[in-house]
């Protein structure tokens, strides 16, 4: 699970075909997930999600030229209500 005011890699660290020589091994935070905070109004509505869990997945291939399925890990999460 990442904690609040991380910064987990999810661009350039492993994938060298799908992965410009520039940023290869370069170890970038580039995708994030915004949510909305317990009791934050939206469009005068008052919403009531928490973020149980955020996670990386890697989406790993064998026997290819890449070693994953994109330049970018996925980042994940579980919504509350």
């Amino acid at each position: 699970m990442i904690k609040l005011g991380g910064h987990p890699v999810t661009f350039g660290e492993e994938e060298t075909v799908l992965t410009g020589i520039e940023d290869f091994n370069s170890k970038q935070s580039l995708d994030y997930i915004f949510s909305i905070g317990l009791g934050d109004k939206v469009g005068g509505t008052k919403w009531r999600c928490q973020t149980e869990t955020c996670s990386i997945e890697k989406f790993k291939v064998e026997g290819q030229k890449f070693v994953q399925l994109s330049d970018h890990y996925g980042v994940s999460i579980k919504i509350a209500r």
